[in-house]
């Protein structure tokens, strides 16, 4: 079945390919081809190849061949500097671009200029206008019929981009240290249609999104023209599915609601139900289903931070969003809140807009400045948690996502400044406190903040118990009303109690609303402290000798949550209330302590 899939794609292609191209390959042309590289900066005919060895950007490789044997196949861009990549005094289309670079993507500017127009047509951040947002070596592998990347970095644009005077194509290098770049540029000189549109595209990020602002995409586009394609980098801030926000395009005088509205973010991309997003067994990644078409596609950036990343495609080849007078578009982040309500995120969304109109345009906004363009790379500053708990004293140890970075940090719960504590080894903490860190790059930036209660707290006492018997009660729970919190149980009489030898499912055929209730005692092997973890979908919480440990509580996808408790030796008191508010479910628990590594509890800990 797979096999079949694969030829019904490749078919697909081909089929694709000969309406647009390959049917005009066997008719006679005019057009003259030419193609602009650092072999031939002018794209003129009997001029490729002429570098000597005393200005080729390889002599040192070629000195032995000399002149005509790969002397000049890359240039390099100083800090700073503009170089103009290609200028065309005549008619013609660029066909495809082809881009080889070393450096920061979002710090290396592409602009296109079409005619004699000063303001460019396309303003955007290298990497970005390849639908390529998160940086090197984060490079997807894109077979669309527009863009291509190909391992490990090799750019291809496909667009087509007339112009009926002249173009100019220039790359600044916004970055502190040189770049280098491979390109090819290939054109045809050729009269262009007078109802030729000409191509455009637009960047822009917000980090983060204020709350309940809508993401705008592109807005005062004036003239006639067509939408062609989106590219947005998602940078999910926080926990939880981030995709439910509309896409929406205002067209044509559309002022509070639009002509074209979309049904989710994955949606309009041509996915669905959140790319398959779930945790992995153990809780400790999000996993995703990737996927690359001729027109729409999907990929998850693997980060080690908080932040979750994602790339997403979708050019509008056979369905191009026509407009006569004026175009905005703009989409929506949200996700889910714990009471199955929709949730605003304040995630970081950055874009390109791809459309062909005609000129003249409106000038675009500047681009975010250098802080607010640049995608930061180091994970964040790590160590302590929210709330975190010692029974006489704790060392504070502070991991910085980056070595050249500088923490600062405060133990009076005052916002911690430039001025503040400069963290050099780990402390000493013997009181109740609150710490707040923030953690700065070697050039100033303000990269990541943690800030946590740090509790004295005496071991809870153990019990003292009678005979025990091995694993939990149980108590199972069927919900006629989807449930939202676990409070819900109480109102409830269950349906089935038994015992369980571990937290788990305590039925086979489970109900598509129902909840569980655990108890009994956990048998602790050592005084300290431990952690306590709940991975659940939807809602859970944890109670240790009547307390509450981890709130896990209200509707969601898969989602952990943690809580510390010093603790006595022997047993105490354990309770874990969970419910299921319908579609995907999950729920384990983890413990760690002291001579124990982050696990899931073992059945031997539960007795009743």
């Amino acid at each position: 079945m797979k096999n079949i899939f694969l030829i019904l794609f490749f078919i697909a292609g081909i089929l694709t390919a000969q309406s647009n191209g390959l049917k005009n390959l066997y008719k006679a042309s005019n057009a003259k081809t030419r193609s602009i590289s650092p072999e031939n900066f002018t794209g003129k005919k009997g001029h490729g190849g002429m570098a000597t060895l005393e200005e080729g950007s390889a002599a040192i490789a070629a000195r032995k061949l000399g002149q005509g044997w790969k002397v000049n196949p890359y240039i390099l861009i100083e800090p700073g500097e503009i170089v103009t990549l290609g200028e065309i005094n005549e008619p013609g289309i660029i066909n495809h671009m082809w881009m080889v670079p070393t450096g920061d993507y979002r710090l290396m500017i592409l602009r296109f200029y079409w005619d004699d127009e000063k303001e460019p047509s396309v303003e955007v951040p290298f990497g970005d206008f390849f639908a390529t947002g998160w940086g090197a070596g984060n490079e997807p592998l894109i077979s669309s019929i527009a863009i291509c990347v190909n391992p490990r970095n090799g750019f291809n644009s496909y667009w087509q981009m007339p112009f009926r005077k002249k173009c100019k194509i220039t790359l600044e290098n916004q970055d502190d240290a040189v770049a280098t770049l491979y390109y090819q540029i290939n054109y045809s000189l050729e009269s262009v249609e007078d109802d030729a549109l000409y191509f455009h595209a637009q960047f822009r990020r917000v980090n983060p999104l204020p709350f309940k602002e809508v993401y705008t995409i592109v807005d005062n586009i004036k003239g006639k023209g067509q939408y062609v394609g989106t590219y947005i980098a998602h940078g999910a801030n926080g926990y939880g599915w981030w995709g439910e926000g509309e896409i929406k395009f205002f067209m044509d005088g559309d002022k509070d609601f639009p002509t074209i509205c979309g049904t989710g973010e994955e949606d309009y991309f041509c996915g669905s139900y959140g790319y398959e997003e779930h945790l992995s067994d153990d809780g400790s990644q999000w996993i995703y289903t990737s996927f690359s078409s001729l027109y729409s596609g999907f990929h998850h950036i693997e980060y080690q931070g908080k932040q979750r990343r994602f790339g997403q495609y979708r050019w509008h080849m056979t369905d191009p969003v026509r407009f006569e007078d004026d175009l905005k578009i703009t989409i929506q982040s949200i996700g889910w809140d714990k009471d199955g309500s929709y949730l605003p995120l304040h995630d970081d969304m950055a874009s390109v807009a791809y459309w062909y109109q005609q000129e003249p345009h409106a000038k675009y906004p500047a681009l975010p400045e250098r802080q607010k363009l640049v995608v930061n790379f180091d994970l964040p500053v790590s160590g302590f948690g929210k709330r975190n708990v010692f029974i006489d004293e704790t060392i504070v140890s502070l991991k910085p996502g980056n070595m050249k970075n500088t923490i600062r940090y405060t133990i009076d719960g005052s916002e911690p400044d430039k001025n503040s504590f400069l963290y050099t080894n780990p402390f000493k903490l013997t009181e109740q406190c609150t710490v707040k860190v923030k953690e700065y790059s070697y050039k100033g930036y303000l990269l990541s903040t943690i800030e946590g209660e740090f509790l004295k707290q005496a071991p809870y006492k153990s019990r003292q118990v009678g005979k025990v018997e091995n694993g939990l009660k149980y108590k199972y729970y069927i919900f006629s009303e989807v449930p939202i919190y676990t409070t819900e149980l109480k109102k409830r009489n269950p349906v089935k109690t038994g015992t369980v030898d571990k937290i788990k499912f305590p039925v086979k055929d489970l109900a598509e609303a129902f909840g569980c209730s655990f108890t009994g005692y956990i048998n602790i092997p050592i005084e300290g402290v431990y952690m306590f973890t709940l991975l659940s979908n939807d809602g859970s919480v944890l109670y240790i000798d009547e307390e509450m440990i981890v709130d896990n509580d209200g509707s969601h996808t898969s989602e952990k949550s943690s809580g510390q408790v010093a603790l006595e030796k022997g047993y105490h008191v354990f309770q874990l209330d969970y419910f299921q508010a319908g579609g995907g479910k999950a729920l384990t628990a983890f413990i760690e302590g002291p001579g124990m590594d982050y696990q899931e509890i073992p059945m031997g800990y539960f007795k009743n």
